[in-house]
């Protein structure tokens, strides 16, 4: 990696207790890109924060209302970054389907930049349902060689998030067979 230009952005967390005033001073640090989860108040009452839409399981580490996520979206778009919602649970059972197809349209009139997944079969159903997103694909998912790499973008992802448990040499060995 040492010869090569690295094109790295910073991406960083937000929850529901950001405001806009914290946008403008992470993005003044040299933020480009935001991430975070939405857990709907609807969600919590049936499935807990437990069973958690994007693997951000405590209560503070989420947006809990589309409304107050939409004046933070719309901040950050505004100031020209891009926002990400994960949705990296490892995977979903038919009945949250509903749910969850309700929450990415919600998410589409947001504006919203990409979604963050795991599961692969949310990549099926988005295409099933008809919904365009960017995909980043979740450490989650385990694209630990440059085969899965290649099959991910061959499914249309966009990025891929290495597992956390990967040596940088290990991501460079991918990087360089990809």
């Amino acid at each position: 990696l040492r010869n090569r230009k690295i094109n790295m952005k910073l991406m960083v967390g937000i929850e529901d207790f950001t405001s806009e005033s914290d946008i403008e001073e992470l993005v003044r640090a040299g933020t480009d890109e935001f991430f975070t989860g939405i857990i709907p108040k609807e969600w919590a009452g049936i499935y807990g924060y437990q069973v958690s839409l994007n693997r951000r399981e405590w209560s503070p580490n989420q947006f809990h209302s589309f409304e107050k996520f939409r004046v933070i979206a719309d901040k950050i778009h505004s100031l020209g970054k891009k926002i990400a919602v994960a949705f990296n649970a490892p995977d979903y059972y038919a009945g949250q389907l509903p749910y969850i197809k309700k929450y990415f349209h919600k998410l589409k009139e947001l504006r919203i930049d990409a979604l963050i997944i795991a599961d692969l079969s949310l990549l099926f159903m988005l295409k099933e349902w008809e919904l365009e997103f960017d995909i980043y694909m979740s450490g989650t998912a385990g694209a630990y060689n440059s085969r899965a790499v290649k099959h991910y973008a061959h499914l249309g992802v966009k990025r891929i998030l290495f597992p956390r448990d990967m040596t940088l040499d290990e991501m460079k060995n991918v990087i360089e067979n990809t």
